[in-house]
């Protein structure tokens, strides 16, 4: 009983040294404090508890934008010793600290740094091969590959475990895992290509997560069918460009599809399609503004145009 006493009084006195020792005094000009401090930590830290490591290797973190970028010989030896202290906990071997709450402080506190235009170079060498290490874990969970797999709706049957945002049409990814950067990125590719399928609406929605009998907000911006919608509709505007006979139509109602081209008749059926579309959505999920949707589209065809017209 006495010695479970001591231990715990010892692990609660190695945990206030060492928030002491990184506290204010804890500065880069100091050599003699810097260095015999990282080291001392270092002797001590197998006696601290995990989620003081993590303090600990949180405080670490922030503290990498007070060792500047270039640095001369001068700091050679309070740079030493800080990366080493820092390779000491993100070794696995030594197990400090969970190697997933190792990845969450990296991720919160050292790409902050990275964003402000901070971090030596040795510590990012240091903690990217940190973090590529999960990287084979996060293709397993995340099936690597698929944004590239376009499925055909009724005939793909993992079609059905798609799962993307409703607002940003990206993947729903579980946890901090270093996934691939096309994972991170909007899925609009992917749901284009379902949508331009026949049968796809109820897919869409099962995908998205759609709620049925939305209220539409004052003042919002473009949601993601709208804009498959606008990207459906610019798309189809420009393949009927490419057949005159398609203008000639003037009666779609007594429009013959055994005298007509398979383009100009794939094109009709497109049209019909869309039409189909949108009144579903518009009835069922009651989620399309129709001003939001004219004024989407004229920028979506200005745009176009512009395009075309400097490529002229």
């Amino acid at each position: 009983m006495i010695y479970i006493v001591f231990l715990c009084f010892c692990c609660c006195c190695q945990r206030i040294i060492c928030r002491y020792i990184l506290s204010e005094n804890f500065e880069l000009n100091n050599e003699i404090y810097w260095v015999n401090g990282l080291n001392f930590i270092e002797r001590i830290i197998h006696l601290v508890k995990y989620k003081e490591v993590r303090d600990i290797l949180a405080i670490l973190l922030s503290k990498i934008s007070l060792i500047p970028i270039k640095c001369s010989k001068s700091i050679y030896r309070q740079v030493h010793a800080f990366h080493n202290l820092i390779a000491l906990i993100l070794d696995r071997d030594t197990s400090l600290l969970p190697a997933y709450l190792v990845l969450d402080e990296i991720q919160n506190k050292f790409y902050t740094v990275l964003q402000n235009g901070n971090g030596h170079w040795a510590f990012s060498k240091l903690i990217s091969v940190f973090v590529d290490s999960f990287r084979p874990i996060a293709k397993i969970v995340s099936h690597s590959g698929r944004p590239r797999i376009m499925p055909i709706v009724g005939y793909c049957f993992w079609i059905n475990s798609l799962n993307l945002d409703e607002k940003t049409a990206k993947y729903k990814l579980k946890g901090l895992l270093p996934y691939d950067k096309e994972l991170n990125e909007p899925q609009t590719t992917l749901l284009l290509q379902i949508i331009e399928q026949n049968n796809s609406r109820e897919t869409i929605a099962y995908i998205l997560s759609l709620a049925k009998h939305q209220n539409l907000k004052d003042n919002r911006s473009i949601n993601i069918i709208e804009k498959l919608l606008i990207e459906l509709i610019v798309s189809t505007v420009i393949k009927s460009c490419n057949y005159k006979s398609f203008f000639e139509i003037n009666n779609f109602e007594q429009f013959d599809f055994n005298q007509m081209e398979n383009d100009v008749v794939q094109i009709v059926m497109l049209w019909n399609h869309i039409a189909s579309t949108t009144l579903y959505f518009i009835s069922q999920y009651q989620n399309i503004s129709f001003p939001l949707l004219i004024t989407g589209l004229l920028e979506k065809l200005y745009e176009h145009c512009k395009i075309s017209t400097n490529t002229c």
